[in-house]
């Protein structure tokens, strides 16, 4: 599993993968009603550009709370 690799590399604190298993799926689910009625998707592309400082929300017109946290 990719959290054994996590966890043998140490590349997180076994606190942190424990959190990650437990809240992930949850915040995935919490996502997806908050945002099932949103009436623009994203493109793979754009939600990428999303984490580049030459490109934001606003620029792609994406304006979802939810999104704001990144």
């Amino acid at each position: 599993m990719m959290t054994d690799f996590i966890l043998s590399e140490r590349l997180l604190p076994e606190e942190e993968v424990i959190r990650l298993q437990q809240n992930t799926p949850t915040d995935i689910i919490r996502n997806q009603k908050v945002c099932r009625n949103a009436q623009k998707y994203l493109s793979w592309y754009d939600f990428l550009e999303l984490f580049t400082e030459e490109d934001g929300l606003e620029d792609v017109g994406h304006h979802c709370n939810t999104c704001r946290m990144i």
